[in-house]
């Protein structure tokens, strides 16, 4: 685990629990669909006699407004790449192409994100198709990007029933965004200018109910999450569907930044050692951190989310709410320490999501 120091307060980031938690087991449920979905290409390929395969960046629904394709891609692929199956761009013999979209599973009910495989050919005829679920809260959240506030105490029918409804929960308190007037959790966007960050406005669409804050292009910019609560908090942070992490040299890559309880901390960049970070910088998609992935252009990409969960270091003092168990891209390179640290994580309390790009980038 690491914890973060920056002008003399404690922060961390966690790269896994001390105890197994939903939360923790919630993101496992990306890598086991993309597991799943590796074996049911290698089992189209079989019958095709096919040894090599196009994996294209698989997108989200316009409706989600999110851009949880790059986190799919990038899971599915390292699957593949256990398999016997060669991955080419030029030679070979169908490509994988696929649709994340809200789904509710027939026999349970649950809400989840149902991703759709199609399986097509060098003329973009289709050959089949095979649609698998992602289930979990956690990883639900940040694949639909959503907006909703599960405070404590709330049960699982409810968690199921906002997901279903789909209504963004969001409360603009300045330049701060939180899912309800109550909520201690709350995000802002900050621009770096002559070497100092300023906070950045927001705006609520009409039609979507969902926060804006507009990044110009060569804009340095940095998260902050806001902890006003009495317990600490641990935030996983996407950007442009990556975990901030992505890039990270860190023996056991991190998933959360663990927060104070009534403080705030900016996420500058893209984590990649304990001392060093890449700034986020909004640019054109080429030079974008999804195109560092290889990731091919994805129309909803700019998309910043961030999960809230309580977290502990004793479990004797676990809190008494708690159950048991455009695109950005990477600019300078900046010193900003850190160490790891040991965390148990709560179940989900805040989900919030801002959309930065008002108009589509042009490929």
């Amino acid at each position: 685990m690491t914890l973060w120091t920056r002008f003399g307060i404690s922060v961390g980031i966690v790269m896994g629990t001390l105890g197994t938690t939903n939360a923790w087991a919630d993101f496992e449920s990306i890598d086991a669909w993309a597991k799943d979905a590796a074996a049911d290409i290698v089992k189209e390929a079989a019958n095709r006699n096919a040894n090599a395969i196009f994996l294209d960046t698989l997108k989200a629904d316009p409706a989600l407004e999110g851009s949880s394709g790059s986190r799919l891609t990038t899971a599915l692929e390292k699957a593949l790449k256990t398999t016997n199956l060669t991955l080419s761009r030029q030679n070979y013999q169908f490509k994988i192409q696929g649709l994340i979209l809200r789904g509710e599973s027939a026999e349970t009910k649950q809400v989840g994100a149902e991703v759709m495989l199609r399986f097509v050919d060098r003329e973009d005829v289709e050959l089949g198709r095979k649609n698998r679920f992602i289930f979990g809260e956690s990883a639900t959240h940040a694949l639909l990007n959503t907006n909703i506030s599960t405070p404590p105490g709330t049960d699982d029918r409810t968690r199921n029933a906002k997901l279903k409804e789909n209504k963004p929960e969001v409360k603009v308190e300045g330049t701060k965004i939180r899912t309800t007037a109550s909520s201690p959790y709350a995000v802002e966007i900050r621009i770096k200018k002559e070497g100092a960050y300023a906070p950045r406005g927001v705006e609520v669409g009409r039609e979507s109910g969902r926060p804006f804050v507009e990044i110009h292009r060569d804009e340095v910019y940095a998260i902050r999450l806001y902890n006003d609560s009495d317990i600490e908090a641990a935030v996983h942070v996407t950007v442009d569907g990556l975990s901030v992490f992505e890039f990270s040299t860190i023996k056991e890559q991190p998933m959360y930044w663990i927060v104070p309880p009534k403080s705030h901390y900016d996420v500058l960049g893209w984590k990649i050692t304990e001392e060093l970070t890449d700034e986020f910088k909004s640019v054109e998609f080429p030079k974008s951190a999804a195109a560092d992935k290889k990731l091919s252009h994805d129309e909803k990409i700019g998309v910043i989310n961030t999960l809230f969960h309580a977290s502990w270091e004793d479990d004797t003092k676990r809190p008494a709410d708690e159950k048991g168990t455009k695109a950005s891209g990477r600019g300078d390179r900046i010193i900003d320490k850190a160490e790891v640290v040991d965390r148990y994580i709560g179940a989900q309390r805040d989900s919030i999501s801002i959309r930065y790009e008002r108009q589509l980038p042009t490929p």
